[in-house]
């Protein structure tokens, strides 16, 4: 599990900022004499967390769920769809459970106590009719903006975002967009998105023939659930479908991929900003970091950049990227060529002619920031590949699972490491920061997702109280 030290540190630091925020005020109050004060315990009590999960296309999914307390007792959860579903106990302080649908859900986790439990979910779809491949997304909280690279708005290509919004109080989202030239040539759009409810946004009608577009959803409130599905026609395009997780603007972030081979995948990068930024792409193995070539390479201000990243090799596990201001970028990847039915099937049959036509299914990965611990869903008919990637400091990685026994990842020093994961649920716990990532896959499909990070400690504060 996750130390309670580092933990309860990262929620202590949230106080400082509130206490400096108050000794700015209080500095430009004319002067008097001391007012009595004392010193009290302040407690900030847990609460029932509550995160959203996408509805994705396709003719089957499954939603799974789980809830995490930071003991060992089982925190009461429960995850709402069409009906309400208990989680129930799964091992090592967790409750667990799933739903047949991939029409979206709401996954709620109750304290335990004075212990904070932490609602965790994973959607994921098989495509079927006019898609093709795998998606799988995290569930999310809420967030005041959230950042998209990729896909695609050209022929045989749709994109559409989905906002959710779990609480008690409307919110309002806006969302901008960017292009290969710059902002995307589009009315800025303000959404209203009820308590309670969802809206369903179709991206690609708006912005037709972008090929490497980027968005920013910010919302007002506690914010807003934002996901985007991108997908190419099956048999138009080549490519299947997949939901973009998140990306963040950072002027160093490493995107853990796994062992998926990069002859043809590409870096989206964003530069939102109104100068240019000049950046470097470094390929980490397990046996070190090389340079990609080219070397620094500049991005125009408020431009959208596609790179290649075809002979980088196949032993890449993980890529960083370091400019001179914040960008945002995303890996594209794909999986295996496969052959799938054509709308002529029938007819080829009759004629005895192979009318199949060749695909491949894609996947974005995006940044993560770096964590000592977390928890990894494993669903059922899908294999894993988890991936750490470790900075100046080396750590040892354990993944453990009720079920099975643990395993062990050493990660060197600006090395990367990965294992191969069955079905299950995991608790993930690293001796030093590092980034870690999750690469699902079958046969035919391939997608990308997060380690959730561990559930913060609740923390006793010391407060000046004064009148």
């Amino acid at each position: 599990m996750t130390s309670r030290r580092a933990t309860a540190a990262a929620v202590l630091s949230g106080v400082a900022i509130l206490a400096g925020i108050a000794g700015l005020g209080l500095a430009d109050l004319p002067s008097r004499d001391p007012a009595p004060h004392r010193l009290v315990n302040a407690h900030a009590s847990p609460t029932r967390t509550v995160v959203a999960c996408p509805p994705l296309p396709g003719n089957s999914g499954q939603t799974f769920s789980a809830a995490r307390s930071l003991g060992d007792d089982v925190p009461h959860a429960r995850l709402r769809s069409s009906t309400v579903t208990s989680l129930r106990p799964s091992g090592d302080g967790m409750a667990s459970g799933r739903v047949d649908s991939a029409s979206g859900a709401l996954i709620e986790a109750d304290p335990v106590g004075d212990s904070p439990a932490q609602a965790l979910g994973l959607i994921v779809a098989r495509g079927g009719g006019d898609t093709f491949g795998l998606a799988a997304a995290q569930c999310r909280s809420p967030q005041p903006i959230t950042w998209f690279l990729g896909g695609d708005a050209g022929d045989g290509h749709t994109i559409e975002m989905t906002l959710v919004n779990p609480s008690t109080r409307a919110v309002t989202a806006t969302i901008d967009a960017w292009g290969a030239s710059g902002p995307a040539a589009w009315a800025r759009s303000s959404i209203l998105v009820e308590a309670g409810s969802s809206v369903s946004v179709p991206l690609s009608e708006r912005i037709v023939g972008e090929e490497r577009p980027a968005w920013r959803v910010s919302a007002t409130g506690t914010g807003v659930v934002a996901f985007a599905q991108v997908s190419g026609l099956a048999g138009v395009s080549e490519d299947g479908y997949d939901s973009l997780p998140p990306a963040s603007l950072e002027s160093e972030q490493t995107i853990a991929i796994g062992s998926v081979g990069l002859d043809d995948a590409t870096v989206r990068l964003l530069n939102p900003h109104g100068d240019e930024a000049t950046y470097t792409i470094d390929i980490v193995t397990a046996h070190g970091t090389t340079p990609l070539p080219g070397g620094s390479q500049t991005l125009t201000a408020g431009s959208v950049a596609d790179v290649s990243l075809a002979g980088s090799g196949k032993d890449a596990l993980a890529l960083r990227v370091r400019s001179s201001r914040t960008i945002a970028a995303a890996v594209r990847a794909q999986g295996p060529q496969v052959r799938i039915a054509s709308d002529s099937a029938d007819l080829g049959a009759a004629l005895g002619v192979d009318t199949s036509v060749a695909t491949r299914d894609i996947a974005w990965a995006s940044a993560s920031s770096a964590q000592t611990g977390g928890t990894v869903i494993v669903p059922t008919g899908v294999r894993a590949e988890i991936v750490g990637v470790a900075g100046d400091e080396a750590s040892r990685v354990t993944v453990a699972a009720s079920s099975t026994d643990p395993v062990t990842m050493n990660v060197a020093a600006g090395r990367a490491a990965s294992h191969e994961l069955g079905p299950g649920i995991y608790t993930v716990d690293a001796t030093t920061p590092l980034t870690l990532g999750v690469r699902l896959y079958t046969d035919d499909g391939i997608s990308w997702v997060p380690v959730s990070p561990a559930p913060a400690d609740a923390v006793t504060a010391r407060v000046d109280v004064r009148p």
